[in-house]
């Protein structure tokens, strides 16, 4: 279980020059000096960080005020309000817990709790939930035709925000070139990546890199990427095209060969025929 907490105090030193003149015996002495007044402030400040871990069941933030006027106001996080069904708060004297049921790294990130004091004057607590930086899944390849834009996006998820690397086949991808570009989303340095026009040689196996110097840890996803004619859907035509030519041509050159066969068989029972017809008138002459 993650958990962090806070106390701590601190002191202004405020320094009120006091001048009193003092009269004694026709002579006036101006005596000069310095009353430190020391005024105890409490607040509730910013504990350690809480890491994530994977699998965890459930994650704990605690932020204590020590001034016994201070009361708690409510859990922000990311400038939103904590609200929702895995989330507990259970607020004590001067100290509040937010319990995160089955946290993940999209939980991660800054958590603030707000306290407020007698008079109005707002006091933060803020928590770092820290997570090793995630990249998410890649499709497996991208088929596009030459001469498209390519766009890629590193979706990194974990806090404090990582640093994107791109490379291709091993070769590092920079912004030295007119047609690659990277870009932050936000969060996330280089997360996107944008070559204009592709070529042939744009080919390869694409690979982001996420390094967190937080944690100096890294994690990586990659994807294929291909790059086809723009006219290449033509040759699956052309090769059917010219099937069925040949199809044609067979079927042609076999039933013109039918037809001579057939033909050939006709004179032949013809000449057959004619043959046995003189024989047989010949043989009665005989008799």
């Amino acid at each position: 279980m993650a958990t962090g907490s806070c106390v701590n105090r601190c002191y202004r030193e405020d320094n009120t020059l006091r001048k009193t003149g003092i009269k004694m015996s026709g002579v006036t002495f101006i005596l000069t000096f310095w009353l430190s007044a020391v005024i105890a402030l409490s607040f509730a400040a910013d504990p350690a960080d809480v890491i994530f871990t994977f699998n965890d069941k459930n994650a704990t933030l605690t932020c204590n005020a020590t001034d016994n006027n201070s009361y708690y106001v409510g859990w922000y996080h990311l400038g939103q309000s904590v609200t929702g069904t895995r989330y507990t708060v259970t607020n004590l004297t001067h100290s509040t817990v937010l319990v995160i049921t089955s946290p993940t790294r999209e939980d991660s990130g800054e958590y603030v709790a707000t306290f407020l004091k007698t008079g109005g004057t707002q006091e933060n607590c803020t928590i770092k939930y820290t997570a090793t930086p995630l990249v998410l899944d890649l499709a497996k390849s991208k088929n596009l035709e030459k001469d498209q834009d390519l766009d890629l996006h590193c979706d990194v998820k974990g806090y404090p925000g990582s640093v994107v690397s791109w490379s291709r086949d091993g070769i590092d991808l920079t912004n030295t070139t007119s047609r690659v570009t990277l870009k932050n989303d936000g969060i996330v340095e280089n997360a996107y990546l944008h070559i204009k026009s592709l070529d042939y040689s744009d080919e390869g196996t694409y690979k982001c890199t996420a390094y967190s110097k937080h944690f100096n840890f890294s994690h990586s996803k990659s994807l294929v990427i291909r790059v086809k004619n723009p006219i290449a859907w033509v040759w699956p035509l052309v090769g059917i095209l010219v099937e069925i030519i040949v199809l044609a041509i067979i079927i042609f050159a076999c039933s013109k060969f039918d037809k001579r066969r057939l033909i050939q068989t006709e004179q032949n029972d013809l000449y057959r025929n004619e043959g046995h017809g003189t024989r047989n008138h010949g043989a009665e002459k005989t008799d």
